[in-house]
């Protein structure tokens, strides 16, 4: 090809003329060769039509741009309802989205999946918004409306729809603390501040109110129950001393006084429940059976009622001569705890009964050396029953136990 510049005589493709060293542009370098293009086809006169390196280009990248708009054009409008629909879950318009839901993506499972996907990344969005307190609650609970309005099930939404509402709810009971602590009320503040979660910003302020707060009540609660204790209201001081330690759970001191105050008032109520038996034991014996062959136990009880006893139950334990608990004989159950009955007994009101009976407890004679007992169930002839709410404690008390 020749040099636009000089005229000199160039190699084709020649980045540079070798005469006067002009560099080739790129049209130019075309037009050059079209025109010695032409120039040859014209020299060897060709009936062919005669078609520019340029023109061709153009028609391809034409191709290129038409088949690219067509491909653009095609997902587009296939994407078309999912892009409307995201557009109007993001501003809020529920109808709409529900309307292009139902009219241009419902039934459609790839439509769906994408709709899915874009409601699960709002409601993440949303309760990441009104964690970070750029949205009211009021806003976040209007986009959870109209994301459960159309998707009620996936669990990713449930979550964060749970999420929003234990987060606003951490801030209420930060705020009602606050409140509360002003007031006075020093137990429901402490009781708020610890339904703070970690996750709230005043998590940290809620756990520095806690033990600030918790050290006065501490001491507030000793001090209750101490004069509970001086007038004998132990059912007051322990239902005082249960909500401390539920509020300071690992707290010794008041466990320990609450355990104290359950065994005073056991103890308190033992000795109650002892001193009001219907059927009371005067005296407890071992005896030999006729043939002096066997230990049997004699039990003497009194009626304390103004009612005549027709039967009554008993419990009956048995003792070696070191106190040691031993059982009956097999044919009386082989068991340390002897059951007896008596069917007949007829006990006249403030009479006492069992002076010429005995349960026989097969035992070798002089095995055992020592019985104790308690009355457990009695009936009466005018059909009337009683249950010796102490025999629970006597039994507890003294079961497979040493004598006391």
């Amino acid at each position: 090809m020749n040099c636009p510049n000089c005229g000199k005589e160039n190699e084709n493709g020649s980045l540079f003329c070798n005469q006067c060293g002009n560099k080739f542009l790129l049209e130019e370098k075309e037009e050059i060769l079209e025109k010695e293009d032409v120039i040859e086809k014209n020299s060897n006169k060709s009936p062919k039509k005669i078609v520019s390196k340029k023109a061709a280009t153009v028609v391809i990248i034409s191709l290129i741009i038409i088949s690219a708009l067509g491909i653009i054009g095609g997902i587009t409008y296939k994407n078309g309802a999912i892009l409307k629909f995201k557009s109007q879950i993001k501003n809020n318009n529920k109808s709409e989205a529900i309307k292009v839901f139902s009219n241009k993506i419902k039934g459609h499972s790839d439509k769906e999946n994408k709709a899915k996907i874009i409601l699960q990344e709002e409601a993440t969005k949303n309760k990441e918004l009104f964690k970070a307190e750029k949205i009211s609650y009021e806003d976040a609970q209007k986009k959870v409306d109209i994301i459960k309005s159309i998707d009620n099930l996936s669990d990713k939404i449930n979550i964060s729809v749970i999420d929003i509402t234990n987060i606003h709810n951490s801030r209420e009971a930060f705020k009602k603390a606050e409140e509360l602590v002003k007031q006075g009320d020093i137990v429901s503040g402490i009781k708020e501040y610890n339904k703070v979660l970690k996750d709230d910003k005043n998590y940290s302020k809620a756990q520095e109110e806690i033990k600030k707060n918790t050290e006065q009540y501490r001491k507030e609660v000793l001090k209750k129950s101490q004069e509970c204790e001086e007038n004998q209201k132990y059912d007051e001081a322990i239902q005082v001393l249960a909500e401390a330690i539920e509020i300071i759970p690992e707290n010794s001191e008041l466990i320990a006084r609450s355990e104290d105050y359950k065994k005073i008032k056991e103890e308190k109520l033992i000795t109650e429940l002892q001193s009001n038996q219907e059927l009371s034991i005067i005296d407890c014996m071992v005896i030999p059976d006729y043939f002096e062959v066997n230990d049997e136990a004699r039990v003497i009880v009194k009626n304390n009622t103004d009612k005549v006893v027709k039967k009554f139950t008993i419990g009956i334990l048995m003792y070696d001569e070191n106190g040691y608990p031993i059982k009956s004989g097999v044919l009386a159950g082989g068991n340390h705890l002897f059951n007896g009955k008596s069917d007949s007994a007829n006990i006249q009101a403030g009479q006492t009964f069992g002076y010429d009976r005995a349960w026989n407890i097969y035992t070798d004679y002089g095995t055992v050396k020592q019985i104790i007992a308690c009355v457990k169930t009695v009936e009466y002839y005018d059909g009337s029953k009683w249950s010796n709410d102490y025999y629970t404690y006597w039994e507890k008390e003294h079961l497979k136990n040493p004598l006391k």
